[in-house]
């Protein structure tokens, strides 16, 4: 069993997830392996500091549908935080 993954460490998931072209938060949540309430409450910190956007989806379908896309300050957040992860990476 691997070792739990820090806070850091889930929102870089959650921030290169949304950037590899996965948007729909199902998707998300299932690529990142994370519970709904801390994908909630990741997906909310990044609005916040405006990180990500919401934007409403054009399908015709009775619920609500949203997808998630990086703003561009999240864009260069994303690539800091995976340059120190390289940097800091165990050899």
């Amino acid at each position: 069993m691997g070792r739990r993954r820090s806070r850091t460490e889930l929102v870089c998931e959650v921030m290169e997830t949304i950037s590899s072209g996965i948007h729909k938060p199902t998707h998300i949540l299932y690529d990142t392996r994370v519970s709904w309430n801390v994908y909630k409450e990741i997906i909310e910190m990044l609005q916040e500091k405006n990180l990500i956007e919401e934007v409403a989806s054009n399908e015709t379908s009775t619920r609500n549908k949203v997808k998630y896309y990086l703003t561009d300050d999240g864009k260069e957040t994303l690539e800091g935080m995976q340059f120190m992860k390289e940097v800091f990476a165990p050899a």
